[in-house]
């Protein structure tokens, strides 16, 4: 049985994302393509473990991963995305050229010492030179943003010439980048983000994979005619488990528990595929609380039980970032629409005639919906019809 983890997967615990990692790791290890991918899907679809496991694959196969994620940083302040980008290149590429200490170590090295270790470690001088200018920016040294950011951002594909490999430059969450400012105050995303199709062009021996979440951002970024990085990237959309997927699941994280339920024995996987919505992470929650049920038998009563469990308990901890990113007024929405007698999709004027006081008017449901969708919050579902993307998400709300 294997250990129910609530953060990025890799290795043997990934499931059911067999043909996925084939054609990512395939096109990012293609030395033949300069095309990038650009991997999109709803929030908890599981994009990261994806991304990881394929830089796993993709070092075994003797290619230079770069992996960073915008969310892994203060995510308003470009000195910090700086600094992690450069960090984790040189961690990168460390056997290759000879780096004998923790690259975050480099920060507190000044002067002569720094010198003196850019020698050492054999790095050509364009090479050196991107990393001492990158370090004087996220030190706060330099005010040249446009220049620190140019530096981080070539580095990976000048250490890549230098040590002749490919590499493989992993933006998790790339259309945040749009939200970093300089000095905390100054917002210059929009800039970088338009800076990375010039990079992009210039690379000679690294690919870009980036991936988001936000169908508006990831629009805005990469995917609509006016973006960016429009045809320089191959799109790769990640949808939910089906109840193959879930099954797969079913099989390697509860051995124990048999499938059952109704007349072709998978009630309980239908029942927890609608339940989780196929999504990975919804999947991993309500499984760890089947597991400490503990029954034989996945019907659709035990999986009932297990999302009543998860709401009453943690329901607020997993759902946190959801509420950040939302309006009161869309929170209002999500739960209207969760609450609807016989749920499903549903249109703005049904919000709008929903009973109870807080429904908007039509017209602002209208926005509303808009602006969800772009979140990511809603997906829309035949002509001016929307549902929740996370059925857990409404179920909490309707609890509430």
């Amino acid at each position: 049985m294997m250990t129910f983890q609530l953060t990025p997967v890799t290795g043997d615990r990934l499931v059911g994302r067999r043909a996925e990692l084939d054609r990512l790791v395939g096109d990012l290890s293609d030395e033949e393509s300069r095309i990038g991918v650009l991997l999109t899907g709803a929030r908890r679809v599981g994009k990261t473990s994806l991304l990881l496991e394929a830089k796993r694959r993709l070092e075994a196969k003797g290619v230079v991963a770069v992996y960073v994620s915008v969310w892994r940083t203060s995510i308003d302040r470009l000195d910090a995305f700086a600094e992690h980008l450069l960090c984790q290149t040189l961690e990168s590429f460390k056997g290759k050229i000879g780096l004998r200490t923790r690259a975050s170590n480099l920060l507190a090295m000044r002067g002569g010492a720094l010198a003196d270790f850019l020698k050492g470690a054999k790095l050509t001088a364009e090479a050196g030179e991107s990393i001492t200018y990158a370090l004087s920016f996220a030190r706060g040294e330099s005010s040249d943003a446009s220049g620190a950011v140019s530096d981080a951002f070539m580095l990976p594909d000048r250490l890549a010439v230098q040590c002749g490999q490919r590499c493989a430059l992993i933006i998790d969450e790339f259309p945040s980048l749009a939200g970093l400012k300089t000095d905390g105050k100054r917002a210059v995303g929009g800039s970088i983000i338009r800076a990375v199709r010039t990079f992009n062009e210039e690379y000679r021996r690294t690919v870009l994979a980036v991936s988001g979440s936000a169908p508006g951002t990831v629009r805005d970024a990469a995917s609509s005619h006016s973006a960016p990085l429009y045809r320089q990237l191959s799109g790769m959309q990640i949808e939910p488990f089906g109840s193959d997927g879930v099954r797969e699941f079913v099989s390697e994280y509860l051995p124990g528990v048999a499938p059952g339920g109704s007349g072709d024995g998978d009630g309980g996987i239908d029942r927890l595929r609608d339940a989780s919505g196929g999504l990975p992470y919804n999947l991993q929650v309500i499984g760890r609380e089947i597991g400490r049920i503990g029954a034989g038998t996945l019907d659709a009563g035990l999986v009932d039980r297990a999302v009543d469990g998860v709401i009453e308990r943690e329901g607020r901890v997993h759902f946190e970032a959801y509420l950040a990113s939302m309006q009161p007024a869309e929170v209002r929405v999500a739960r209207i629409m969760a609450c609807r007698e016989g749920g499903g999709a549903c249109r703005p004027r049904d919000i709008a005639g929903s009973p109870g006081g807080g429904a908007p008017a039509m017209n602002k449901a209208t926005a509303l919906l808009s602006g969800m969708l772009a979140k990511g919050i809603v997906a829309r579902e035949g002509a001016g019809r929307y549902r929740l993307v996370d059925p857990l998400f409404g179920a909490w709300l309707a609890a509430e």
